[in-house]
């Protein structure tokens, strides 16, 4: 598990803050993201989500910042 959230803009995802994404949160996210192989992460500071191992940040899910609901990058 990442020590602190990958977005760069996030400053109180510590280590304890960091989560898999919960069966429940999965209907919010994009199709493309709903893969079961697909490991999850999801700060509960800011609402990132990212890929655990690698830390690609994909989007934002309920979130303090940018509010609720899901908010997918564009890259």
């Amino acid at each position: 598990m990442p020590s602190r959230c990958p977005s760069k803009d996030c400053s109180g995802g510590g280590e304890n803050r960091q989560k898999k994404i919960k069966v429940d949160q999965f209907s919010e996210l994009s199709d493309y993201l709903k893969k079961p192989a697909m490991d999850l992460s999801r700060c509960s500071y800011c609402g990132c989500v990212y890929e655990t191992r690698n830390q690609r940040i994909l989007g934002f899910l309920d979130g303090g910042v940018v509010g609720e609901g899901w908010k997918p990058i564009t890259e």
